[in-house]
């Protein structure tokens, strides 16, 4: 069997100031990429200067600013490699992740995933790894099923092989504008195998505009959580259609962040969402149907709470 062409496509905007580790992480690699795509999305700071210093080296595709799935669709039309790591501009690649994903691509796998170290603005090391559980390998379907998801790291620790993109792109783009990992990692699951490597791939970035830390209830922050939750209902739906008794399984969290983000943000597309309708999905969740009369007591009350509390004192509760 011959060796596999990966591609690395980097999407980007607004990174300058990490691009250039992002495009130098990929161009180290002890397995050579096949071919290295940056698409640009409507960056307004230096991006432009540090793409073009690269020559031909990378492929740089300047687009307008259409979101993320759009820089993903446009990077693969134009991709040629066997398999697709598509690479956010503010984290790196270990310089044996290439390796790693060739030494394990094999037909039949829908996707390799590998961990990322976690880092700073700054690079520094933050001793933590993402996703902290272990990472889900093989047939994922019952999982996904059963919990709504499974355990993948963030997009950059995935590479999928293109025969998968092929049967699910281009990816609607105003859904998953912010959300691309939700629709590739999910279809991922129905479509093969998921394989994980033994060691981490890449490092992940955390900053400001990345990251979930800082006020809970920030209405951005909300509305983001709820679009996704929205779009892997309705996505799952999708996949599972073929099953008539398929019912998303919402879990706690997903019905009190929707409960949240009703409350504090500005999302329209809650309103479809009534409070007694929350209410109805969150005590037949198994972490509230499972537990004795006590802790149910204990439990409905705190939804009381999350319900009527102002914003302060929510922000309290659920801190």
């Amino acid at each position: 069997m011959s060796e596999p062409k990966i591609t690395v496509i980097i999407n980007n905007y607004n990174y300058g100031q990490f691009l250039k580790m992002a495009i130098d992480s990929v161009l180290e690699q002890t397995y050579p990429a096949h071919e290295i795509i940056l698409v640009d999305d409507g960056s307004t700071d230096n991006s432009h200067d540090v793409a073009r210093e690269y020559g031909n080296k990378i492929r740089f595709i300047p687009a307008s600013n259409s979101g993320q799935a759009s820089t993903f669709n446009t990077g693969f039309k134009l991709s040629t490699g066997d398999w697709i790591w598509f690479l956010d501009a503010d984290d790196i690649l270990t310089p044996e992740a290439l390796e790693e994903v060739a030494a394990l691509a094999r037909p039949g796998i829908s996707k390799i995933h590998g961990k990322l170290i976690m880092t700073d603005i700054d690079g520094e090391l933050l001793g933590k790894i993402a996703p902290a559980l272990p990472l889900s390998e093989g047939n994922v379907v019952c999982e996904l099923e059963e919990n709504g998801l499974y355990v993948w790291p963030p997009i950059s620790g995935n590479a999928f092989p293109r025969s998968l993109l092929h049967a699910c792109m281009p990816i609607p783009e105003e859904k998953f504008k912010r959300c691309v990992d939700l629709y590739l990692c999910n279809h991922a699951a129905l479509r093969g195998d998921i394989v994980a490597t033994k060691k981490p791939v890449g490092y992940y970035r955390t900053h400001g505009s990345n990251h979930t830390s800082g006020q809970k209830l920030k209405s951005t922050r909300l509305k983001n959580q709820a679009l996704n939750i929205i779009a892997t209902v309705d996505l799952l739906k999708e996949l599972f259609s073929y099953r008539e008794e398929f019912r998303f399984p919402y879990t706690r969290w997903h019905v009190e962040t929707l409960l949240m983000a009703k409350r504090f943000s500005d999302c329209k597309d809650l309103e479809n969402y009534s409070y007694r309708d929350l209410y109805e999905k969150w005590k037949h969740t198994p972490q509230v149907a499972g537990e004795g009369m006590t802790e149910k007591a204990a439990l409905k009350l705190r939804w009381v709470l999350m319900r009527y509390l102002p914003k302060s004192l929510t922000e309290k509760l659920i801190s």
